[in-house]
Order: structure tokens, then C-alpha cells, then sequence
């Protein structure tokens, strides 16, 4: 048996399979009924959408208008913005004409993504529980929603939605999600958010949705409170904060300006206390409009980018080196015999692929007044057998008074790195106090020996060798 349903903004056909009736007629018609399996075909909008229920059971009364109550399950829904297993609930609705009120409860289902992740799943399965009252066709429901895996709740929504135009809306109340590593991580919500690994801490999410025949729109706010993680194509972050409000969560796209802080990253050499400022632009990338972390009484600045997370993709940032002070720089990292004066600039770009920093040519130079480079530990023994250029040179380290001072750098933030130092000036204890110019350059894992908690670094182990040339 067919029957043909009209709803105003949808029409259906319902196709019933073995029914049991049981009826009366005297004060009005009333019937149970047992319908196994109900079969309907709805079309809204133009789209056709499946609904199957296993099974049906009810009551009819026909006495005054219409009124039906009762309860099902087994249902399936398949749609384009997901599919429904497991649905189940009870029913209690009634009407006269085209109107509709009641209540339906104890709503239970399973929501998930038919695609596969290669097909671009979009979030992983979820159960949802909740209810909804009905008068003059709209519905008013509320519910929870937890992840089918674990039973983590991750949302209360509530919303509405009209029967009669096939409009609604819903919001989502700020739920805390707490991340621990191989416990619940943000790839457990969605495939989308693979990037980032090892996520601790704390996000609280909220968020509303609306929906009409032209079709679905989404936003939500991330609230994030100390989160780590790692990015395997750009470094380890810790303590990120901030509050992220994403216009399109269907596309992860944002207005620009979003801001959130983070306390440490770890890009080979860590740097503290930073601010981001960014635009989300879709799930495989971030455009960086700023960045920023104090660094040696300056700064280290990031030029805008756009920066992708997907597996195998090579980015390339240009780090801004603003005004960093050496003797501020010899006190971080703590290095012995060395004293130094001056301020230096410059760029530093870094190319950054899956599990690997590269320096790719960074230059640093010194500003037009000059310093001082005053070394006062040993030479070593290489250096006391080396020529005599190499012994002037660690006797003008002593006290040098330099006009010109150019750094490059190249290599594995966490391997070897080459570092070149062109320097001009005098020791007014060396050659009469006449200018000269010598170049040193540095091959080793500069970074690791700077960083290091178990020495202090020693200048004569960085330098591999050391050419002077007189002028």
C-alpha cells in the first residue's frame, strides 16, 4: 500500500509493508496499528531522500481533527549532509488542517558520513538523545550529541525548525573538549583535522547553525585554553590561547583577524610568548597575516603567508629578525667567555617540510654603529698550533671594535647548520690599531649546542675553522 503525504515545503510517498489493524468505529474512528517495515520517499527541494523504519506501532483517533501517538525504530535516513542509523523514538502528534502539534521523545540515532576520507568524510560518528515539542508545524527540539566511540559528549544543542518551509535554526552551548594524547585528539571529531598531533588541553566549543531551501550554514567559536600540539611540517606549540570564531564550519573558513597567543614554539630554537594573527581559509591551510615573539630585546616577526598542513607540502616563512641585542643573546644562551655589543637585523627564511626546518640563506647585519666582540677564554690548543692568521685572529677577538658585522646562516634548524661571519674592524692592540677583515665559518649542529641543558656551549667547539685575511 502507497500512501501520498504533503507537507507544505515537501511531499512524500509512504510505502507500508505487513500492517496489523485493529479498529472501531462507534464515538469515532480509532485504530492500532503494527506496520513493519514503512518505507517513505521524500522529496524536498527537489532532492529525493530515503526513510526506512523497521517497525511502527501506534494508536490513530480520528475523533476530533487527527491524533496519533506511539512509538518506533530501526530507522534509517540517507541525505546528502549524512545518513541516520538506529533511529528510534516515540511519537505523540495531532492536528486539524495543515497544522501540526505535539511531542516526540526519547529520540535516539547514530549520524554518520557515508563518504570515505578519500571521498572528503567530513566528520566522524556521532549518537545523538533529545526530544521536541511541536505546535503550528514548527518544532522545538533539544538534544546532546556524543561521539559514538568513546561516548564523549561534545555538544547541547538546542533549536527550531519549521514543517511548513522547511526552515530552522539550532545553537550549540560552549562544551569543554579536553584533548589527551591517544585518548581523544580533534581527528576524533573529524578526518579534516589530522594536522595536528600529540593535542593537549582544553577547547571550549559553541556555535549555531540555519538551514532553508538554499541550503545549510554553520559557524562556531573555539575557545582554546593551553593547547599543545605538534605540526609535523612546521614545529612543536605549547600553551596556545585564544578565541577563534570560524564563519564557515562547513568549509573552515574565517574573517580575518583572528588572534590567539601562545606561551612557547619550538621551530628547532624555542621562542616564548608569541602572538598570532591569522584567517582560516580552509581545512588544509592558514593564512598568517602576523606573528610576532619578543627575542632578544627585539623581536622576531613572520611576513604574511599562506601556510598548508596537508602531508608532503613544503612552506616557505620569511622570519624578520627586529632589532635583537647581542649582549641580550649572550645572556640567553648563556655563552661563557664572550662578551659582545651591538645590534643586529635581518631576514631569516625557513623552509619548512614534514618532520624537518630548514635556514634557507639567512642574512643578519649589523647596524651602522657598530659593536664590540670581546672574547676572553683561550684559544685551545688547535688554535695555538694553527698559522699566525688564526692565532691574530683570537688575539683581536679580545677587544674588537668592529664597523661591519654580516652573519649567514644555512641548514637543519635541528642538524648542521653553516654559519659565515664576515666582520671588519680593529683592535687598537693589534696591527697598530689598523682595520682588517677576517671571515670564520662555522660548520656544525649550531642549535642543538646553543640549547643544550647538560654544557654550556664553547666557542672554540663551534668554530670549525678560521681564515684570516689581513688588509
Amino acid at each position: 500500500m502507497t500512501i501520498p503525504v504533503n507537507g507544505g515545503a515537501w511531499n512524500a510517498k509512504a510505502a507500508l509493508g505487513a500492517i496489523g489493524i485493529n479498529w472501531r468505529a462507534a464515538g469515532g474512528f480509532r485504530a492500532n496499528f503494527d506496520a513493519a517495515p514503512l518505507a517513505i520517499d521524500m522529496t524536498l527541494d527537489q532532492r529525493k531522500i530515503p526513510i526506512r523504519l523497521a517497525d511502527i506501532t501506534g494508536t490513530l483517533d480520528l475523533r476530533d481533527g487527527w491524533r496519533i501517538n506511539g512509538a518506533f525504530k530501526g530507522g534509517s535516513v540517507q541525505a546528502d549532509e549524512g545518513a541516520v542509523a538506529d533511529l528510534a523514538g516515540k511519537f505523540n502528534l495531532g492536528g486539524k488542517g495543515d497544522t501540526l502539534d505535539g511531542s516526540l521523545s526519547d529520540i535516539a540515532m547514530r549520524l554518520f558520513d557515508p563518504n570515505t576520507e578519500e571521498e572528503g568524510k567530513r566528520f566522524e560518528e556521532v549518537k545523538f538523545e533529545g526530544g521536541a515539542t511541536l505546535r503550528n508545524s514548527v518544532a522545538n527540539f533539544t538534544g546532546g550529541f556524543a561521539m559514538a566511540k568513546s561516548g564523549m559528549q561534545i555538544a547541547q544543542v538546542t533549536g527550531r525548525h519549521s514543517l511548513e518551509n522547511n526552515e530552522g535554526s539550532l545553537t550549540f552551548a560552549p562544551t569543554p573538549l579536553i584533548f589527551v594524547p591517544r585518548s581523544f585528539q580533534p581527528y576524533d571529531l573529524s578526518p579534516l583535522l589530522r594536522g595536528p598531533a600529540g593535542v593537549t588541553g582544553r577547547a571550549d566549543i559553541s556555535g549555531s547553525a540555519s538551514w532553508n531551501a538554499d541550503g545549510m550554514k554553520a559557524s562556531a567559536t573555539a575557545d582554546m585554553r593551553k593547547v599543545g600540539f605538534t605540526l609535523a611540517s612546521a614545529g612543536v606549540f605549547e600553551g596556545v590561547s585564544g578565541k577563534v570564531e570560524i564563519a564557515d564550519l562547513m568549509n573552515m573558513k574565517s574573517a580575518p583577524g583572528q588572534s590567539i597567543t601562545i606561551d612557547k614554539v619550538t621551530l628547532g630554537l624555542p621562542i616564548e610568548k608569541g602572538t598570532i594573527r591569522f584567517q582560516l581559509i580552509g581545512t588544509s591551510a592558514i593564512r598568517l597575516e602576523s606573528a610576532e615573539w619578543p627575542f632578544g630585546s627585539g623581536f622576531i616577526r613572520i611576513k604574511p603567508v599562506d601556510f598548508a598542513f596537508t602531508e608532503g607540502t613544503e612552506n616557505r616563512i620569511v622570519a624578520q629578525a627586529v632589532n635583537w641585542d647581542l649582549a641580550k643573546l649572550v645572556e640567553q644562551f648563556k655563552l661563557p667567555d664572550v662578551k659582545l655589543v651591538g645590534i643586529v637585523a635581518g631576514d631569516f627564511p625557513v623552509v619548512f617540510r614534514t618532520g624537518s626546518a630548514t635556514i634557507d640563506n639567512a642574512t643578519l647585519e649589523a647596524s651602522k654603529e657598530g659593536g664590540v666582540i670581546q672574547y676572553s677564554g683561550s684559544p685551545g690548543d688547535a688554535a695555538a698550533q694553527a698559522d699566525d692568521n688564526s692565532k691574530m685572529v683570537f688575539d683581536a677577538l679580545k677587544d674588537f671594535r668592529y664597523q661591519v658585522l654580516k652573519v649567514g646562516l644555512n641548514g637543519d634548524l635541528a642538524g648542521r647548520i653553516v654559519m659565515s661571519l664576515s666582520v671588519l674592524g680593529r683592535n687598537p692592540d693589534v696591527l697598530g690599531g689598523q682595520p682588517f677583515q677576517f671571515n670564520i665559518g662555522i660548520d656544525s649542529e649550531l642549535v642543538r649546542l646553543l640549547t643544550s641543558t647538560t654544557s654550556q656551549p664553547d666557542i672554540r667547539t663551534a668554530v670549525g675553522q678560521v681564515i684570516g685575511d689581513k688588509q
